[in-house]
């Protein structure tokens, strides 16, 4: 059961739709997502913690870095799957796989139950730099 917003979304948009939205469980971006930033996440945060947030997932690239997702994990008790990382601003062309590796040790020191999808979901990652 995922709603996929898609098209044009920019963190105007974003905010204002997740702001108002306390109860939401799966988010699912897709379609032109270049416009989305960190900022709209902590706006978004500011007036809705996404408290029952289970899952993000972002199928094309973005604005974000990895500050939206440390923040939304630390926001976001339920959340149980974060997807494709590789589509964060940091990461364009594959680069800078060390922040998902710090991601996934932070993840094993805080016993974190989610699944982190670097850029296919249920793939074995190769962790070797």
């Amino acid at each position: 059961p995922y709603d996929t917003l898609g098209g044009y979304c920019t963190d105007g948009r974003l905010a204002w739709l997740l702001s108002g939205s306390p109860k939401i469980r799966n988010i699912s971006l897709d379609g032109n997502l270049e416009r989305l930033s960190d900022s709209s996440w902590f706006a978004i945060m500011t007036e809705n913690n996404l408290e029952h947030l289970e899952t993000l997932w972002f199928n094309t690239s973005t604005n974000m870095s990895m500050e939206s997702i440390k923040r939304i994990l630390e926001e976001c008790p339920k959340m149980r799957r974060v997807g494709r990382l590789i589509h964060l601003r940091e990461h364009s062309g594959g680069a800078r796989r060390d922040n998902l590796l710090q991601l996934l040790d932070k993840g094993k020191q805080q016993n974190w139950d989610v699944d982190f999808v670097w850029v296919t979901p249920n793939k074995q990652l190769n962790l070797v730099n």
